[in-house]
């Protein structure tokens, strides 16, 4: 019997190789101010599914002369399930593999992506979200193993909890991903793919330490086999975190551009301390004919300090909170049976069950803002989700179709300490058909998906793509789609605190999104290779943008702010030079701007650009150069605050050992053994993504990663 294994990681054409406290007056002034498988691309491309088969020589035995038996060879291994088809989406798939030896986090990865803002609230181990096309990160969608984990209380999802280490591949899908994910996919979707277990047994280790008594440790270990293949990881993180940074300085437009120093003119972040386990496990049981199936299971610990902001107030503390500290326990449970075959047409189906859970306690005896009013507040919010999957491949009405249907059914629910329990039910029903013409030089997308809600009842989202591939090198691509983000329970339900509370009359935000571009890919023109050059125009007109404003002299709330616009362009290039030095830059313009009054929305900068060089020899050695020039970033509403420009240059240098002691290693079984040394803000710049919230200046780290 021979089975094929589909292995995480897609290759396609997209492919580069290369917090507030919890606390209701932080989270207001943050809204306040920054608004807050194998599958070889062919034809006219996307990330279609196919699969491996293994094919072996025979050979001869004894049993008969003359004659060939072939062995008998199984081979498992993971596989990543029925994937959504989005051949006309404009996305980067990165392979985490690609960064051995360079000291990196998740927000260090995804902060090269074209299009892609990260939002810094602090160091290491502090809150960092992300932000695609203009896009506050409410409006943007994360999924791990394709279990959602943006949560029903609201805001985005905070990527300093994702440990790097143990995730294989991450997946960014540029503008609207209602179609596959519902509510909160306006700017895009982030997927995450944990770490499982290939072809062979592996072993991995990363160990390192950095600036701020900064330590980091992993652990995976995986093996596919004829009963069940598993895959085991492991993270600790632990930070003080207590950097040295400027204070901000204030200036008065209306006074004739008085400046106001603070006395000092820098602090020391205090209570910034963080401490993070996390756990992921992963098993797998090929069922023959019957599928594979699939469950993994994460968890979460984290213990952390919540110094929350740099207040505009003298004094060695900068108005930080001294005692504020949150403790947050978060699991997540799938069990997925992959590749049904249904025995009906050539049907293939996928069936998912999951469960996600998060619960917080935030306490401080002695807030800042008033340190009369202790708070001691905690909550529990969950999604249990349910999801059926069909796909059929076939031809019908002069075209060929790659047709993909699904059902989803989910509960939200949140109980707090402060306020009364919710839920609520959620319904939807999606249908995607990709229409190839012309040998697949021309695909058309119809896509349509229907959803219930129970509090908000239903929502039609249409989407059209197209795709046209006239010559091997050239792909042109365009999108259509309408998206939604229904209000959060935080939103609607805060309680009135006197100077805060929620809006139960808030209406789901939307927003029409459109881009075009075009991709140029070509392998080789000497001295090039792989060169990739792409160029996206995209646009979006949002209604009912949800923001928190001053509702009364004295009063914080959230309101429907009307309509606002977000349009720009993103161009990416990347090529090697010979095979020692690899290239890489994007630049992404943004206009994102309130129709009402024309001023710029917050948070968002107005351009972003990214630099890459590495010079390696691959698997011996490499060196990495990277700079990242960010354009100003408007932090009010009324235009009258604005953070300036800031270029940060980053350097790493990485050494193989497991290629200086072959030898050795190889009698270790020592695939790698990467030493690597890196520097981070080498210009030691101040550095604030929102008004309130430094981030530290020049820092360093030592790293240190084997694999077997």
């Amino acid at each position: 019997m021979i089975s094929h294994a589909l292995v995480a990681g897609a290759v396609s054409a997209d492919e580069v190789s290369a917090g507030p406290t919890p606390s209701a007056p932080a989270d207001v002034e943050v809204e306040l101010e920054v608004e807050a498988e194998v599958g070889v691309e062919m034809g006219a491309g996307g990330m279609e599914e196919r699969e491996d088969e293994a094919s072996v020589d025979p050979e001869p035995t004894n049993a008969t002369a003359g004659e060939e038996t072939p062995d008998e060879i199984v081979i498992t291994g993971f596989r990543t399930g029925l994937l959504r088809d989005d051949p006309s989406a404009f996305a980067t798939t990165i392979d985490l593999d690609e960064y051995q030896g360079e000291h990196r986090s998740l927000e260090d990865v995804l902060s090269q992506v074209v299009g892609v803002q990260i939002r810094r609230f602090g160091g290491p181990g502090e809150r960092s979200e992300i932000s695609i096309r203009g896009f506050a990160p409410s409006q943007v969608v994360v999924t791990l193993d394709g279990v959602r984990l943006n949560s029903v209380r609201g805001s985005g999802v905070d990527l300093s909890n994702i440990p790097v280490e143990l995730l294989q591949s991450v997946e960014v899908l540029r503008g609207g991903g209602a179609i596959g994910e519902g509510s909160g996919a306006m700017g895009g979707v982030l997927r995450l793919e944990t770490r499982r277990p290939g072809q062979a047994t592996e072993a991995r280790v990363t160990a390192g330490g950095a600036s701020f008594k900064t330590a980091n440790v992993s652990l995976f270990a995986g093996s596919p086999s004829e009963i069940v293949d598993w895959g085991l990881g492991y993270n600790f993180f632990r930070t003080d975190g207590d950097y040295e940074f400027q204070r901000p300085l204030f200036v008065f437009v209306d006074e004739g551009n008085v400046p106001l120093p603070l006395d000092p003119p820098s602090a020391t972040r205090i209570n910034n301390e963080s401490e993070k386990h996390s756990l992921t496990l992963s098993l797998g049981r090929e069922l023959g004919n019957w599928g594979y199936l699939f469950a993994n299971q994460n968890l979460l610990f984290t213990s952390r300090g919540e110094p929350g902001l740099d207040r505009a107030v003298s004094g060695s503390n900068a108005g930080q909170q001294a005692f504020a500290h949150s403790r947050e326990f978060g699991s997540i449970s799938q069990l997925r049976w992959e590749e049904i075959d249904l025995g009906l047409a050539d049907i293939e189906s996928r069936v998912s069950l999951s469960y996600r859970f998060k619960r917080n306690r935030f306490k401080d005896p002695a807030p800042a803002a008033n340190p009369a009013q202790p708070i001691d507040v905690s909550y529990d919010d969950s999604t249990g989700d349910l999801t059926w999957t069909a796909h059929w491949e076939g031809e019908g009405l002069g075209a060929q179709h790659t047709i993909t249907g699904e059902f989803e059914t989910f509960r939200d629910a949140l109980d707090a300490s402060d306020r009364a329990s919710r839920d609520r039910w959620d319904v939807a029903l999606s249908l995607r058909d990709r229409l190839g013409f012309l040998e697949d030089k021309l695909q058309v997308i119809p896509a349509l998906r229907f959803d219930w809600n129970e509090d908000f009842g239903d929502n039609w989202l249409p989407s059209l793509g197209l795709v046209i591939h006239p010559l091997p090198w050239l792909r042109i691509k365009s999108n259509a789609d309408r998206a939604f983000r229904i209000p959060s329970f935080e939103e609607l339900y805060l309680p009135d605190q006197g100077f805060i509370s929620g809006n139960p009359n808030l209406e789901p935000e939307e927003s029409w999104n459109v881009d075009a571009g075009f991709e140029i890919l070509i392998a080789e023109a000497f001295p090039f290779r792989d060169i990739r050059f792409e160029a996206v125009y995209f646009y979006s007109a949002i209604e009912n943008s949800i923001i928190w404003v001053y509702r009364s002299p004295t009063r914080i709330g959230p309101v429907n702010s009307g309509d606002a616009t977000s349009q720009g362009v993103e161009l990416g290039l990347s090529l090697g030079i010979t095979s020692y030095v690899t290239l890489s830059a994007n630049h992404t313009e943004l206009d994102a701007t309130s129709d009402e009054t024309g001023n710029r929305l917050p948070g968002r900068p107005e351009r972003e650009t990214n630099a890459r060089i590495e010079v390696a020899d691959r698997g011996v050695w490499k060196l990495v150069g990277e700079l990242q020039r960010t354009g100003s970033i408007t932090v009010s509403r009324d235009d009258s605050f604005t953070m300036p420009a800031r270029s940060v240059w980053n350097m790493s240098a990485a050494l193989n050992f497991a290629e200086v002691i072959r030898p050795m290693a190889s009698a270790l079984r020592l695939s790698r053994l990467w030493l690597s040394f890196r520097v981070d803000n080498i210009g030691d710049v101040s550095v604030r993504d929102a008004r309130s919230f430094p981030q530290p200046g020049r820092s360093f780290g030592l790293t240190l990663e084997a694999g077997w």
